[in-house]
């Protein structure tokens, strides 16, 4: 199932993105258009925007208490949700809460190790110079732009005396029933393993899950002799830090499996994120040894035990034809009898699109993946709590005898959309990252470059030009970018 997404993690840096991510965007492109480009542009509704403290550098050694971010909504300046979330010089973010929480480095103050999230669809148009509005004077303009197509989309941030702040959230999370809620899905956990996912329009719905739980099950031969069996129970999660905010869910946990004769594998630790309309479960696993040397014959299967899939379809990368309805005999013992090779499985119904993928890592370039799809409601498939599978859909894993010592990393996500998405666009848009510029608003701290006034000192300063607020000047951006 399901550090976030690798270009979200700082998207402002898209242009400076790896040859091989360039490849697979313009492959992505040219699909598209082989087989019929929708006539909707990119809406990039479900994705956040997560800019690095380092790009927003007047803001630098700002009280976080004192940001804002506003964007222009019906021809008004309105506050937008976002929030910021502190990272240490080891990369590990500030988790406040917890059995086992992490302080930040410098609490409270905004560095360039830090992460500003919001999500794209609250970006807005242009903010008109014209309209009368006032910013802070170290008010800095996002822009992004989309290489999918769509209109140039702005926010404005900036650390004010008397921030303007919205209360709206995306996300809640229950630490005591350890839940997350958005108006796109719930999902909860059992021994930090998912056993309740709902798909709802609203926070509190209280549907029913359509899962009975996530199934790691995994089979090989020790010293080409003894048979080996795991399975969802025999990885040890902990919870060890946690935050919450109104754009994401962060939730660091360690991990562990037992292998043979009570050896335990080394411990792990790993951050899940959860946000709006899809949740993402980056993961590591270290071995001291080459795999192949302990382990052969190794098969592995991960999937989601479905309890009832009553009127959704079923999708995949590479599919010839339209959606499989489940429940279709033929179709179904089709894909037991020759599962295909897939980079993704989407099923869509009851006003859902629900896409699990991975996001590319060179790990991931060394395995195979086939789909699993198992409808078997009477045959049990234990550990589970509802006997049968109704049905069962994930991926048969093999190539592990191509991965060598060391620590190797996957980065699984579950999208959830509305029904109408295409799941085309919502693929090219997860490999196309948005290309994005700051710049100052001020024509005087545009010529300073918004490095000379560090943020924090102008704070200091009783009835200091930053506490004013200052006309937008399109004076102060490059002529190519007014």
């Amino acid at each position: 199932m399901l550090d976030s997404l690798m270009h979200r993690h700082d998207s402002s840096h898209a242009s400076q993105a790896p040859a091989r991510r360039v490849d697979l965007t313009l492959g992505i492109i040219i699909l598209l258009l082989m087989f019929g480009t929708p006539a909707r542009a990119s809406g990039r509704s479900w994705e956040p925007l997560i800019l690095k403290g380092a790009r927003l550098s007047q803001l630098i050694g700002s009280d976080i208490s004192k940001l804002e971010v506003l964007a222009v909504h019906d021809g008004r300046l309105v506050p937008i949700p976002f929030q910021v979330d502190e990272r240490n010089r080891d990369g590990q973010y500030a988790l406040p809460y917890g059995p086992e929480p992490t302080a930040a480095d410098n609490p409270g103050i905004l560095d360039a190790d830090d992460e500003v999230s919001m999500m794209i669809a609250d970006l807005g148009p242009r903010l008109d110079a014209s309209a009368g509005y006032s910013l802070p004077y170290d008010a800095l303009e996002i822009d992004l732009h989309d290489p999918l197509g769509g209109p140039e989309r702005y926010a404005y941030i900036a650390a004010a005396d008397n921030p303007i702040r919205t209360s709206k959230r995306y996300v809640v999370y229950d630490s005591k029933r350890d839940q997350i809620e958005t108006d796109s899905y719930r999902l909860g956990f059992t021994n930090d393993f998912p056993t309740d996912y709902a798909p709802q329009n609203r926070i509190g719905q209280g549907g029913p899950s359509i899962i009975d739980r996530f199934k790691v099950r995994v089979r090989a031969v020790v010293l080409r002799i003894f048979p080996f069996h795991l399975n969802e129970n025999d990885v040890n999660n902990n919870l060890l830090g946690w935050k919450a905010g109104p754009i994401r869910v962060i939730r660091r946990l360690s991990h562990s499996v037992r292998l043979i004769l009570g050896i335990h594998s080394p411990e792990v630790t790993n951050v899940d994120l959860f946000y709006r309309n899809f949740g993402e479960n980056p993961f590591k696993v270290y071995f001291p040894w080459v795999p192949r040397l302990l382990f052969g014959d190794i098969h592995v299967r991960l999937d989601l035990d479905f309890r009832d899939l009553s009127g959704y379809r079923l999708s995949y990368s590479g599919m010839n034809g339209p959606p499989i309805a489940v429940g279709d005999a033929r179709a179904e013992q089709q894909l037991e009898g020759n599962p295909p090779r897939v980079r993704w499985v989407a099923i869509s119904g009851h006003g859902h699109l629900i896409i699990q993928t991975f996001i590319p890592t060179p790990d991931l370039a060394l395995l195979k993946f086939r789909l699993y799809y198992h409808n078997s409601p009477l045959s049990p498939h234990e550990p589970e709590s509802l006997k049968g599978e109704s049905p069962g859909i994930g991926y048969l894993v093999s190539g592990w005898d191509n991965i060598s010592s060391g620590t190797h990393r996957l980065t699984p996500i579950l999208l959830n959309t509305s029904a109408n998405y295409d799941p085309r666009i919502l693929l090219a848009e997860l490999h196309t990252a948005p290309v994005v510029f700051v710049r100052p608003v001020s024509a005087e701290a545009a010529r300073s470059g918004g490095k000379s006034m560090p943020a924090r000192g102008l704070a200091k300063s009783a009835g200091a030009a930053r506490s004013a607020r200052t006309k937008v000047d399109p004076r102060a951006l490059p002529n190519d970018q007014r």
